[in-house]
């Protein structure tokens, strides 16, 4: 799968600040190496990061669970938060199956600038009320400092 290379924020903003909510869908235009454009699938959590990130917002990544487990087979080691690098790397090191495509669309949408990122139950009454609550597992962008710091060391 391709990454996704940029994000039309202004036009975004231009439709929110005109009390609209957009609906972004994938598939997307791909561009092709001789030129011309085609439909191509992205993955729709690290669209909805690259868009979270475009917009400094926060993201909220539904799932099947009500968040990131220690142990995915026991509902009470529930990662409740991370907001440093340490915590970060448990979280990395706890998810499995489908959960490491959240927490990679989590790590992308926090480089990109996004606010935070929440993973969290679609199963709630309110899904996305219940998140922005508190429910699910809330990931910081202090997690990644020292990634960026690293970055910046090897830079020089």
């Amino acid at each position: 799968s391709g990454k996704i290379e940029s994000v039309n924020a202004d036009l975004l903003e231009t439709v929110l600040a005109g009390g609209y909510t957009p609906v972004v869908s994938v598939p997307m235009l791909g561009k092709e190496k001789g030129g011309g454009y085609t439909a191509v699938n992205a993955d729709a959590d690290r669209a909805a990061a690259a868009i979270a990130g475009a917009l400094d917002a926060d993201l909220v990544l539904l799932t099947d669970v009500s968040g990131i487990y220690e142990n995915p087979d026991d509902e009470s080691t529930k990662i409740d938060s991370a907001s440093t690098p340490e915590e970060f790397s448990a979280v990395k090191s706890a998810a499995e199956g489908f959960m490491i495509k959240k927490v990679m669309a989590a790590e992308e949408a926090l480089e990109g600038g996004a606010s935070s990122v929440i993973v969290a139950t679609a199963n709630a009454d309110k899904p996305i009320t219940s998140a922005l609550a508190g429910e699910g597992t809330t990931l910081e962008p202090g997690v990644l400092e020292a990634e960026n710091e690293t970055a910046q060391e090897a830079a020089k």
